[in-house]
């Protein structure tokens, strides 16, 4: 959403599929998309319960985590809020 707020992408980067089907992203545009989305998947954010910053692939397994101890009668499952 942030790219597409930011006007990362402009009409001429996607294509038009059959009627009544979707667009899709160019090949050279999805690439762009995947460097912008490997960016914002290294960014770290502040993660409360660690008490630290992590990459967002990191603080989908420390969610993953957190609810398997809830599923399992650990601790209460907290969901991650950015601030």
């Amino acid at each position: 959403v942030a790219s597409i707020n930011r006007r990362a992408f402009r009409p001429e980067d996607f294509e038009e599929a059959a009627a009544g089907e979707p667009v899709y992203l160019r090949r050279e545009s999805l690439r762009w998309f995947l460097t912008l989305f490997e960016r914002r998947m290294a960014k770290p954010v502040w993660y409360e319960p660690l008490g630290c910053r992590l990459a967002p692939r990191d603080l989908i397994e420390a969610q993953a985590r957190a609810f398997a101890r809830d599923v399992l009668g650990g601790e209460a499952y907290e969901p991650f809020r950015s601030r």
